[in-house]
């Protein structure tokens, strides 16, 4: 059959576009194009044009993916329900901030503000004299300062005898009330003399001791409080140390056993005195005590010219690196341990911003939603601000919820939100206005899932970042790598620039239009800031069962290595050990060759950096530590591979593994063994949602069980008992007070009076039975007023079994994973911060950057999910 009608021609349609053109011209000359007057091509306009509002599927209109979160609240928002929702969002972020940061909120004063503040200051310092209103003020400052100074002095003397008796009483308990009192002092002289006093007292204490003990083992912690008082005084008040003072130092320092230590010290006779030195001395040498004894009160090197942008702290050397590069608007890389202030550069970032203008923006990333509500309650407690209508300080966007995303001034996100916002065509204009990225636990671009985007946004950005993480194993490839992209970027913006320059000259020539205020310099400078000390060493231990009891067994750092490890790649960088580990080593090193050379050089009694040094720092620590590594190091070289083995082989422990029954079984007893050592508070972290509730509630149960036991048959019943009481005598109260008083006769008002009184005291007896004894809990209940722990309680009313996790609360216990609400989480969160829990059992909910600050962390159980960085960063 022959077609009669014409067959179309097949081509493709044209389209115009330079960037097709510069990136396929040689390949679309060869592709066959239809011409303009093709009837194909011609049809084309009778056909509605597609505009892309609307899905294909359905009338439902497109919306970016970030609309289609569920916004919680909004500024912008009319609705009175909706303002009341978010103004009690906001109350509740302020109060969960409030545990995480005891700083009062800073108001944030607008640029215009600042500006006339500026000239005003610049105006002062061209002033050669002061003026009298300025000679006034300092006056009366000095005076406020004297009249300040003269009531703590005042207060001192109240205390003073009181808090001496109650050192000598109960060392731990005085010493506790003394450095809460000392907290209190803006004094310098005050706090000289409450030291005075609490080093007086301690050495009391310790020779009522020594006298006690006779020729029995002394308790040594008594002797580290006299010796830790020492060097704070030297450390902290120099300055105010005169010949009486350095006298007493001298004289404390003799009733330890340490003469060389006492002669000195500026202005001591150097004669040798021994008569009374074997009555209260510590039988060990000086640098041995400090080092075995002394280990997490040694002192760390800090300065000590206060940063005038710092106002709570006077910040280290680095630290005020990092301030430096916010101010000069460079990107940073920081690494440094957990809880080493690292995390301060971001807020200082975030004021600068928010003093600058109302319209830049900070985005802070976080890579879980648990540390977002922790920086988003952070930032509540911590700035205020004037905005205009419409504006806040503070937004949210995670996958959950958002709430202020495109309006205000600091964004706290998870990296995928953030990838969406920086990839949709509709955000563009609010990517102009962001300022700095900070980039929190950004090991977290080395991870097997979500890497890609951690990568994407570090390379997409145009403004400067901080990048903050604890565990980066290469951070220098790292900052190379990031340089790079700052490169290229430079050079991208210089060519765009170049292109633009031109036809701007040319238009504001034309349109005489005055050119646009030159904007403020951008740096694509990247600094590297790497800081190893932490605040407190870390040891590790290895728990196992013998019989019926829990054996826990040191695990020094050294017994993980081979020789093998050592000999081809030495200590590993991160591999640190505490005082008392150093010691351990050197002990065991003079044990495994009695006959090594340098085992004199390196006593520590004899080593340089502690000879007759009175107060040993941290850094002089690490100093020897490091020596005992070159030394073993050298071992292997001088061929003694067999030895090295015999020590690391000595310094493994010897755990003993049970099943899994056995252990879970026994969890509740191994919690009470960890109270008992004082090891508490602590969290254990079990990979298992289900093991991680069921562990709690065993340690819970193991608690009621115990105070049934031990409390009268007859307990409960009276319980019930004074229950119906109490209800029954409410019930009469109640109607009474529905009558108008002053109809009811003067017997029922009596009735009345007596019906109150009543219930008093049935509420009292009550109270106390209810009331858990200190040794059926682990709470602690000084540590939180009622009126709090009332407030985070009625944040649970409405949750799913809010009055088991309330139960176990009061018992010190709770839990914390993935699958619990968001409040219930902040529940568990801010009663462990503020000390009235003590056992928390979590997942890896806890492990990137949350504040969780606690004596020990328990791995219960082998998970895939604890590699060696979960490890390191729990």
């Amino acid at each position: 059959k022959v077609y009669e009608e014409e067959m179309p021609n097949i081509g493709l349609i044209s389209v115009k576009s330079d960037l097709i053109e510069e990136y396929l011209g040689d390949v679309l000359k060869d592709l066959p194009v239809l011409e303009s007057n093709d009837p194909a091509v011609t049809s084309l306009i009778t056909y509605k044009e597609f505009d892309e509002l609307h899905h294909w599927h359905s009338g439902r209109p497109l919306t970016e993916e970030y609309e289609r979160v569920q916004c919680i609240a909004d500024a912008k928002s009319r609705d009175p329900k909706e303002i009341r929702q978010m103004q009690k969002l906001q109350t509740f972020q302020q109060f969960y901030g409030s545990t995480l940061d005891d700083s009062p909120s800073k108001l944030i004063v607008t640029q215009e503000d600042v500006s006339r503040n500026a000239n005003a200051a610049v105006k002062k310092t061209q002033k050669k004299h002061k003026s009298k209103a300025e000679t006034i003020a300092e006056e009366n400052n000095r005076r406020l300062q004297a009249k300040e100074e003269k009531k703590e002095q005042e207060q001192w003397k109240a205390l003073c005898i009181s808090t001496e008796k109650e050192i000598k009483a109960n060392l731990t308990v005085g010493i506790n009330k003394l450095e809460k009192f000392l907290k209190t002092l803006k004094s310098k002289s005050v706090k000289f003399s409450v030291e005075m006093t609490g080093l007086s007292a301690c050495s009391e204490v310790w020779k009522g001791h020594c006298r006690k003990q006779g020729n029995k083992p002394k308790d040594l912690s008594k002797a580290v409080e006299v010796m830790r008082r020492i060097h704070i005084l030297l450390e902290k008040y120099q300055d105010l140390l005169e010949k009486p003072h350095l006298q007493e130092l001298a004289r404390c320092l003799k009733v330890l056993g340490f003469e060389n230590l006492a002669r000195s010290l500026p202005g001591q006779t150097r004669e040798c005195n021994d008569q009374h030195k074997s009555k209260y001395a510590v039988q060990v040498g000086p640098a041995r005590f400090q080092l075995q004894y002394m280990d997490y009160y040694l002192l760390r090197e800090e300065r000590n010219d206060p940063d005038p942008r710092v106002q709570h702290f006077i910040p280290d050397t680095w630290q005020r690196e990092l301030l430096d590069a916010v101010d000069n608007n460079e990107s940073a890389v920081i690494v440094a341990p957990n809880s080493s202030g690292k995390t301060y550069a971001s807020y200082y970032c975030m004021e600068k911003v928010l003093k600058t203008s109302n319209e830049g923006v900070v985005v802070y990333v976080a890579p879980t939603k648990a540390l977002v509500n922790q920086v988003v309650g952070t930032i509540y407690s911590r700035f205020t601000k004037k905005l205009p209508n419409g504006l806040v300080v503070c937004g949210v966007f995670t996958r959950d919820y958002c709430s202020d995303v495109m309006n205000s001034q600091i964004l706290v996100t998870v990296p995928q939100c953030l990838e969406i916002l920086m990839l949709s065509p509709h955000c563009q204009k609010w990517t102009k206005r962001i300022q700095y990225v900070i980039f929190d636990e950004v090991h977290c671009l080395g991870g097997e899932t979500g890497a890609e985007v951690w990568e994407h946004l570090l390379t997409t950005i145009r403004c400067p970042f901080l990048a903050l993480s604890a565990t980066v194993s290469n951070p220098e490839h790292l900052t190379e790598w990031l340089r790079s992209v700052k490169r290229y970027w430079q050079h991208a913006e210089k060519t765009i620039k170049g292109s633009s320059a031109n036809s701007e000259e040319n238009f504001t020539r034309k349109c005489k239009v005055k050119p646009k205020v030159q904007e403020q310099k951008k740096s694509h400078r990247v600094r590297l800031v790497l800081y190893e000390e932490r605040y407190n060493d870390l040891e590790k231990y290895v728990c196992s069962r013998m019989g019926s009891d829990f054996v826990i067994e040191h695990y020094h750092p050294c017994a993980t290595l081979t020789v093998n490890h050592i000999e081809n790649y030495g200590f590993p960088s991160d591999l640190s050990l505490s005082a008392r580990e150093s010691i351990q080593l050197y002990d065991i090193m003079l044990k495994v060759w009695r006959e090594w050379p340098r085992a004199q050089e390196l006593d520590p009694e004899e080593f340089v950096s502690f000879k007759n040094k009175v107060v040993i720092k941290k850094a002089d620590a690490r100093k020897y530590e490091q020596e005992l590594k070159k030394e073993l190091c050298r071992w292997i070289v001088l061929g003694q591979s067999e030895k090295v083995h015999e020590l690391l082989e000595y310094l493994k422990p010897k755990p003993v593994d049970c099943s899994e029954e056995e252990k879970w079984e026994h969890f509740a007893s191994f919690v009470d063994k960890l109270h008992k050592m004082n090891k508490l508070p602590a969290i254990f972290f079990i990979f298992n949602v289900k093991s991680v509730e069921k562990a709690a509630t065993s340690v819970f149960f193991n608690l009621v069980q115990k105070q049934r036991n031990e409390q009268q048959p007859n307990t409960e019943r009276e319980k019930e008992r004074l229950s119906g009481e109490l209800k029954k005598v409410t019930k009469m109260l109640i109607k009474y007070n529905s009558q108008d008083t002053k109809k009811l006769t003067s017997s029922k008002m009596e009735n009345m009076v007596l019906l109150s009184t009543q219930k008093r005291q049935l509420e009292r007896k009550l109270k106390r039975l209810t009331a858990i004894p200190s040794a059926y809990t682990y709470a602690d209940p000084k540590a939180v007023d009622e009126d709090t722990l009332k407030k985070i309680f009625h944040q649970l009313r409405f949750e799913r079994r809010h009055y088991l996790q309330q139960m176990m609360a009061m018992r010190g216990i709770g839990f914390h994973h993935g699958d619990m609400t968001a409040k219930r989480r902040q529940a568990v969160e801010m009663l462990f911060r503020l000390g009235y829990i003590k056992v928390v059992t979590a997942t890896s909910t806890l492990a990137l950057g949350i504040n969780m600050p606690c004596k020990s962390v328990v791995f219960t159980e082998d998970s895939v999910f604890l590699d060696a960085l979960n490890y390191r960063q729990v």
